[in-house]
Order: C-alpha cells, then sequence, then structure tokens
C-alpha cells in the first residue's frame, strides 16, 4: 500500500491538497480513478471546475493508520513543504514526484 498527496492548482475554494491511499503499488492507476470522476467528491468537484490535479508526493510501505495520522494532523501544507525539504515524514521515506515537462509540439 501506499499513501499519495495530490496538488490542486489553482486552489478550490480552501482544497490545496488531498491526501490518499492506495493499495496498489502504483499511484498512477489509484489518479485515473480520480479523473474519471470515481473517485472522491473532492477531485472530481476540482476536475469539473477545471483545476489542475498533480501528484506531488507518494509514501510507499505504508497502510491507512499513516493516511489518517497525515489527515488527523490538519496541516498539509505544513507537512508537504518538510516533505519536501527533507524527504521524509513522521520517518518514512517520501518520493517526491516531478511534473512532466511538455514535449517540443504538446501544448
Amino acid at each position: 500500500m501506499l499513501v499519495y498527496i495530490l496538488a490542486i492548482e489553482p486552489p478550490l475554494h480552501h482544497a490545496r491538497y488531498y491526501i490518499g491511499w492506495s493499495s496498489y503499488n502504483d499511484y498512477r492507476r489509484r489518479l485515473q480513478y480520480h479523473l474519471d470522476g470515481r473517485g472522491c467528491r473532492l477531485i472530481a468537484a476540482a476536475v469539473e471546475a477545471g483545476r489542475e490535479i498533480r501528484p506531488i508526493l507518494v509514501i510507499p510501505d505504508v497502510d491507512r493508520n499513516f493516511e489518517r495520522k497525515l489527515k488527523n494532523a490538519k496541516s498539509t501544507p505544513k507537512l508537504v513543504a518538510l516533505a519536501l525539504r527533507t524527504g521524509e515524514l513522521y520517518g518514512r521515506k517520501v518520493r517526491r514526484l516531478r511534473p512532466r515537462r511538455n514535449r517540443k509540439g504538446d501544448a
């Protein structure tokens, strides 16, 4: 299992980030569910409103309790900044995801 953090750009009302978990070892499959409208309502609303959804962090080999710990902290922006700066979150290694660059000729 893994936990992932998605960025919503620009923010949708108060929401800048979404923390989720997946039993899949590949967050991209779960992200596609969200983008297809089969995930959480927040991401579906953000997509409907034309917001960009970007995966920014993946924390592998954790369970739903870890996801709950992050959500209960109620300080996702601070957690994201800490994870991006240190590469860790609550003693767990974090994989930073870099946005894909447009190839020449892409819009």
